[in-house]
């Protein structure tokens, strides 16, 4: 290695006294239970390893585990000006416990020097997803943000597009090069690199058969059992492991990162140094506001001038890079007036914005928020009942409590529950000129709930 790599990752592994105050915190670094390759691992017992440029060269990396995640997702048709929905695929990988730790680990290393980068450009305020230095602020800070800079202008506006399966394409010598800009250097130190090899060439191995070799070797009963009990510590063993990959590993495609792993996040908005450069200047020019959640941009113009050339503008800086696809259907062009949203046809529209809508008048809670929270609260509800009836005594109600309803919204308390999330969006909004009418349909959650305990 070089000198000057030597002195790169000096300075990479050096965090208490980086510039960047990017320090290990324990707290970070979780651990976690759930089935691998490996078993379980507490971040003390391999705090030592993964901070060893030289232990990290010579790790051999996991195959990730892959299952895609099915749901459904609202896409807007402009022939018949409303959204409709649409079922879609995510695909995600997690991986083994020691490489996540290590993910973990170097992804808090590029955070810190994404954030000063970032500063540096004048994009700090740009992404809002992933981000290590927006200590205290939510989504609901986020959504304000957006909600109010509409609420200042007299005429605005609005574009909102993704980018199509946006960890599915990302270019792997575009990311390298981005990280290489961010850190300010010309070649990647070889643990670095290492890590960053591991995520865009990596390996995989299907759930579903994983699934198909436990229920061989323990038969449903006791698989469902070890899986429930969480007492599976270890998929197979290591004998068991050499010979299963033989037939079952799989290798990632000549582009994408997987969306899952601890570091992916951060790449991801690396990845998109450049564009959110340029289209923040161009937006900025206007007056306006860019901000940009993973792979979900939003840009609000004051006085509605040039929509349509400043969204061709838009899509052309996008288009400059190969890797990246924005997608048609979930393109919107609106304006704001005189507290009404309107589409390309003058029709009433919403902007839906993470998790909340806005008419221009009322704030709402989206409705596929409400939607799967009284799904999952009355799914609880059932099984509580259920084994109510079985035990004859209560059974797991201060569980149900605690996850579904205003009993679980410990004041004080880091974590709550979805009531805990819509009372505070509730208290943060009002503050803004119209009506919010965040927490209305959750007021009668209690009741709901409890029909269903009957």
């Amino acid at each position: 290695m070089s000198n000057r790599n030597q002195s790169n990752r000096s300075k990479l592994h050096d965090l208490s006294s980086s510039s960047y105050n990017v320090e290990i915190d324990p707290k970070k670094f979780k651990r976690k239970f759930y089935p691998h390759f490996d078993t379980s691992v507490h971040f003390n017992h391999l705090k030592k390893n993964i901070t060893n440029p030289d232990w990290i060269n010579s790790h051999s990396f996991l195959p990730f585990i892959y299952f895609p995640m099915n749901f459904t997702r609202f896409g807007f048709n402009h022939e018949l000006g409303y959204k409709i929905p649409h079922e879609k695929v995510r695909d995600i990988y997690y991986a083994s416990h020691k490489d996540s730790m290590i993910y973990k680990y170097y992804g808090e290393i590029l955070n810190g020097y994404y954030n000063d980068y970032a500063d540096t450009k004048g994009i700090d305020d740009v992404s809002i997803a992933y981000r290590t230095n927006k200590h205290g602020l939510s989504n609901i800070n986020f959504a304000k943000e957006i909600f109010q800079f509409i609420l200042m202008q007299d005429q605005a506006l609005i574009i909102s597009m993704d980018l199509r399966k946006f960890f599915d394409h990302i270019g792997h010598v575009e990311l390298k090069r981005s990280i290489q800009k961010v850190m300010g250097i010309h070649s990647l130190p070889d643990d670095f690199y290492k890590v960053l090899k591991s995520i865009t060439q990596f390996t995989y191995i299907e759930q579903k058969a994983i699934e198909a070799f436990l229920l061989n070797k323990y038969g449903r009963k006791k698989m469902n059992e070890l899986i429930r009990n969480n007492t599976l510590k270890r998929i197979m063993s290591p004998k068991e492991f050499r010979q299963f990959k033989q037939k079952n590993l799989k290798y990632s495609k000549s582009q994408g990162i997987p969306q899952g792993s601890s570091m992916s996040g951060v790449c991801a908005n690396v990845r998109l140094i450049d564009v959110d450069y340029e289209i923040n200047s161009l937006v900025k020019n206007y007056g306006g506001l860019y901000r940009r959640y993973s792979d979900d941009i939003i840009i609000v113009i004051p006085n509605n001038k040039k929509p349509v050339y400043i969204q061709e503008k838009v899509l052309k800086i996008i288009k400059r890079h190969e890797d990246l696809v924005v997608h048609p259907d979930k393109t919107q062009l609106l304006s704001y007036s005189s507290n009404q949203i309107k589409n390309e046809e003058d029709k009433d529209a919403l902007l839906d914005y993470l998790g909340f809508t806005f008419d221009g008048k009322v704030i709402r809670l989206r409705e596929k928020s409400l939607f799967k929270y009284y799904s999952r609260a009355y799914r609880k509800a059932r099984v509580v009942r259920n084994q109510t009836l079985k035990n004859k005594r209560k059974t797991k109600y201060q569980e149900l409590y605690k996850l579904y309803t205003h009993l679980g919204n410990e004041e004080g308390k880091r974590h709550g529950n979805f009531i805990t999330y819509a009372l505070k969006a509730q208290k943060e909004m009002e503050s803004l000129s119209v009506d919010v009418q965040v927490y209305k349909p959750l007021q009668k959650h209690w009741n709901r709930i409890q029909k269903r305990l009957l």
